[in-house]
């Protein structure tokens, strides 16, 4: 009996680590909410230091310096309208990798204009030391 207990609490303490896949879904939630309200500093919370974007068409963004200059411009000229809808969750190894769909709109500014938003993204996320989901990479390309 003593060894099942053992077996259970080990096997409990190695799974607990990386399927709290609500946690990791919950993330990718307040970031488009973030987005949405231009809250730069929940946005980059988000984000692991060591983040990757990959955006169909364009060099991979690279570290959360750059990520920051990305965002901050994109506030400064634009608001979000967004929505997402999560499609898959899985775990692999240590990372959970979210895949959905992000739509709605981006308005600029300075004229009104609005690009319409529908993308497919892929969202890999890792634990960081505190224990919280941070996004280590995103790739996103619009649905033709």
């Amino acid at each position: 009996i003593i060894i099942f207990c053992i077996i259970a609490i080990l096997f409990n303490s190695c799974t607990n680590n990386t399927t709290d896949t609500e946690g990791a879904s919950k993330l990718i939630r307040t970031l488009i909410d973030a987005d949405n309200k231009s809250d730069i500093k929940t946005v980059l919370q988000s984000y692991a230091d060591t983040v990757e974007f990959h955006s169909a068409g364009k060099p991979p963004l690279k570290a959360i310096d750059n990520i920051r200059n990305s965002y901050e411009k994109l506030f400064k000229e634009n608001r979000f309208n967004l929505a997402t809808e999560i499609k898959e969750t899985k775990v692999e190894g240590n990372t959970v990798i979210i895949k959905g769909i992000n739509t709605g709109s981006l308005q600029s500014i300075a004229d009104s204009s609005i690009k319409k938003i529908n993308d497919n993204y892929t969202a890999f996320l890792i634990k960081d030391k505190s224990g919280n989901w941070k996004i280590i990479r995103l790739e996103w390309a619009p649905i033709d």
